[in-house]
């Protein structure tokens, strides 16, 4: 269809949605959300993929991703579903994309998403992240983990721009908390924490709590900090992002 402002753009005679895992690695860790978003779509056009559109005055491609990442963070499990106009196999996908992304920024795996599945946004709920710095803590040992997560409550206040602080309780927005390796001499500290629509729990928040629990000035810097993968979390159980 075409006409004065209107635009003309595929639309897929059967929709096929793709949900990719990728990486944001060295080198594109400080971009923004909305750049990502952008490199994505110049992306998929330069690998030829024909993407579906948004209706409209002013339409968009059918482009949505998972929780955004904090600038700064790099990232092994990143989602996002592409809604294209002109069916492409999965493998293609992958190796069509990886050879239009830039330096720090692949597909891992591609798969269709779920016929009858939510969108990535309203079904991601838990990010899995790794903080490893330079000098762990010796403070933060499982028993003061442990003694952390049993009392409280932990609260944290958040300053929002135009709006109130809000204060709240960290605990119930961490799904798992343990060193790693376990039994060893802690390097490293897993977590899982709550994001998404029902509140988002930032690490430097989570660390904040936890230096004044031990009595402890945490150095925290988004460069020791990894996002592993990005899950379903319900009634205890953790669900993949491929079947949300």
């Amino acid at each position: 269809m075409s006409g004065r402002g209107v635009v003309d753009v595929a639309q897929p005679e059967e929709p096929q949605v793709i949900r990719a895992k990728f990486t944001k690695g060295a080198g594109r860790e400080f971009i923004s959300h909305l750049d990502l978003a952008r490199t994505w779509e110049r992306t998929l056009r330069r690998a030829g993929i024909r993407m579906a559109f948004s209706e409209g005055f002013n339409p968009h491609p059918k482009i949505s991703f998972a929780s955004a990442l904090a600038v700064g963070v790099q990232s092994y499990g990143e989602y996002m579903d592409v809604e294209v106009a002109q069916p492409v196999p999965v493998d293609d996908f992958v190796s069509r994309t990886n050879a239009c992304l830039p330096q720090g920024i692949r597909v891992l795996e591609a798969r269709p998403a779920p016929a009858e599945g939510r969108s990535l946004m309203a079904g991601i709920n838990a990010a899995v992240y790794q903080w490893e710095p330079e000098d762990y803590p010796e403070e933060l040992s499982p028993d003061a983990i442990e003694a952390f997560l049993s009392s409280g409550p932990h609260q944290v206040t958040r300053e929002r721009r135009g709006k109130k602080p809000r204060t709240f309780d960290v605990v119930p927005m961490v799904n798992q908390l343990k060193p790693v390796p376990e039994g060893e001499q802690s390097r490293a500290l897993g977590m899982i924490l709550q994001v998404g629509s029902q509140g988002t729990l930032r690490p430097e928040e989570l660390f904040e709590a936890l230096g004044r629990f031990i009595d402890k000035d945490i150095t925290f810097s988004f460069q020791d900090l990894v996002r592993l993968d990005l899950l379903y979390w319900k009634a205890g159980n953790l669900v993949s992002a491929w079947l949300v």
